[in-house]
């Protein structure tokens, strides 16, 4: 059952090399001045690169915080281990928009427990084959298959935003932009009035 926080969870989706942590820094940055948004940082074993704002850390610091209930969403890919941390349910509750890069496969379990917005950023085969081989992270067999793999389906019932990311990054930053403060305008009509 969804909880009762007034906020947005905005999760973020789309295929390796679209560009969403190009375009998540790029509205971060565009709202940082906002205290009604807010960005956590994915937790990831594996180092991270100057293309993603992540948490590092190994195998054995991930499980132990799983354990210990520090996730609010957890996933598998690509053989390394992903979540995104538990101090999103506060802001949720405050009424913030929280904004999350995560996987298709956590999406609907997501949905059960949060109010959900889904934004799918899109990019056409040749534009993400060009930016996994620019950011050098993956390479041959591994760029394939990430160029390649065909997500888990979305959830039906769940509306979903689609932002293609094929041009200047600018362009779908200002489209999800827009989207994330019509989202707050949504989220403040439902907050009880403070006289």
């Amino acid at each position: 059952m969804m909880g009762s926080g007034s906020g947005w969870l905005v999760l973020v989706v789309g295929a390796s090399g679209v560009g969403k942590d190009t375009v998540i820094a790029g509205a971060r940055g565009a709202l940082a001045d906002d205290r009604a948004f807010a960005f956590p940082r994915r937790i990831v074993t594996r180092p991270s690169d100057a293309t993603e704002d992540v948490e590092t850390v190994d195998q054995n610091a991930f499980a132990a915080r799983a354990a210990a209930g520090d996730f609010a969403l957890s996933w598998s890919a690509y053989d390394l281990e992903y979540a995104i941390p538990s101090t999103i349910e506060p802001a949720l509750r405050s009424g913030c928009v929280v904004v999350c890069n995560v996987s298709r496969s956590v999406v609907a379990a997501a949905a059960q427990r949060y109010r959900t917005a889904v934004v799918e950023i899109v990019a056409s085969v040749q534009t993400i084959a060009a930016r996994i081989e620019v950011r050098g992270r993956e390479r041959g067999a591994d760029a394939e298959r990430r160029i390649k793999r065909v997500g888990v389906a979305l959830p039906q019932s769940l509306p979903v935003t689609r932002i293609t990311n094929d041009g200047p990054a600018q362009v779908a930053t200002a489209q999800f932009v827009s989207h994330l403060r019509a989202l707050k305008e949504r989220a403040e009509s439902n907050l009880p009035h403070r006289g």
